[in-house]
């Protein structure tokens, strides 16, 4: 199987107006080994340097640092660099209708079910609206692939919806 090797760098820079004395502060800049994907290695650099830095892996298998400085500083900077090798694999072109998918979860003959239900309740941060529904309708029509519905409402969320920072 082919593959090709990646080098990434992430770099995050907070330039205060004043003087920070105490920041908190959780970071999710680690990719992730899977089928397709080898971490090859991977450094984060935080400067001032925390004292402490801890890592846990979230409920989603990320690998998350958190760290807090507890000193004045008017500059934070996070910098991440990693090697991944990913593996070929062919495009996926054609699946199957959305319905159909839906349905198979619903009743649990996808292998996957368990994965993906939980993406179908209403969490603390986001809520179940009928205007949600009504917005991703537009993409998901009956018996349309989901694929092609779900790039489209993709495409569609990026051209209807500014970044709010």
């Amino acid at each position: 199987m082919e593959s090709v090797t990646y080098r990434i760098h992430h770099s995050t820079t907070y330039n205060y107006t004043s003087p920070v004395r105490v920041c908190h502060n959780l970071v999710m800049l680690t990719p992730r080994n899977d089928g397709y994907a080898e971490v090859l290695g991977h450094r984060l650099q935080i400067r001032p340097t925390p004292p402490i830095l801890s890592k846990r892996t979230d409920y989603f298998g990320n690998l998350v640092h958190a760290f807090s400085i507890e000193e004045s500083h008017r500059q934070l900077s996070v910098n991440a660099t990693a090697r991944v090798k990913i593996d070929k694999r062919e495009l996926v072109v054609s699946t199957m209708p959305w319905n159909d998918v839906r349905k198979q979860i619903v009743t649990q003959v996808d292998p996957h079910w368990l994965l993906v239900c939980r993406f179908g309740f209403s969490s603390s941060r986001v809520y179940l609206a009928p205007n949600y529904a009504e917005y991703a309708a537009v993409s998901f029509t009956p018996q349309r692939d989901i694929l092609e519905a779900a790039l489209d409402l993709t495409s569609r969320i990026h051209r209807d919806f500014k970044y709010d920072t």
